[in-house]
């Protein structure tokens, strides 16, 4: 009778030890994933600061002379890209739980401008502002409508044409979607 009280204790002795292990991991895990989750928006933000001055980059070199094309890749790996051709936008956002910065301050970073809502989750949005630079439409669409991009694994390719000087004095840009 003693051996089996022996085998019993050291079974529960696994179980109760099992159990606090599990529970520190629990634990931990629940301390560490919003770090790890702010840490990873943080990676995207700076991956799509990049992609977007390439972008920029693409566009201001086919203002030189009408008839200029590039094609461009642009992944977006969370978030949206919403074209605006009524404003001559190009706007990147995403939620997120990191405050990339300042909250409700425009950050400039070379032609992008960063803004951090202060909503909480924070939206973050990357903007290319091309009013009085280029007259923006998406497909060669006059009437204007805007167009977003969704989170997708495979890079879109987008052209980026020089359509020459229009009513508005300034160089009418097609962006497509290829």
């Amino acid at each position: 009778m003693n051996k089996m009280n022996k085998k019993g204790d050291i079974w529960i002795s696994v179980i109760i030890y099992t159990l606090v292990g599990l529970t520190a991991i629990g634990i931990l895990l629940a301390i560490v994933q919003p770090r790890i989750q702010e840490m990873r928006d943080g990676i995207t933000i700076k991956q799509t600061i990049e992609a977007l001055h390439e972008f920029d980059s693409s566009l201001r070199s086919t203002l030189v002379a009408p008839g200029n094309k590039r094609n461009v890749e642009f992944k977006i790996s969370a978030g949206k890209l919403d074209i605006l051709p009524e404003k001559d936008l190009i706007v990147w956002s995403m939620e997120s739980t990191n405050k990339f910065s300042e909250p409700d301050i425009l950050v400039r970073e070379g032609s992008i401008s960063i803004l951090t809502e202060k909503n909480q989750p924070y939206t973050i949005s990357l903007i290319l502002n091309y009013t009085n630079v280029a007259d923006i439409t998406f497909n060669m669409d006059m009437e204007e409508k805007a167009k977003t991009l969704a989170q997708a694994s495979s890079p879109y390719i987008l052209s980026i044409e020089n359509f020459g000087i229009t009513s508005s004095e300034l160089q009418q840009i097609d962006i497509k979607l290829r």
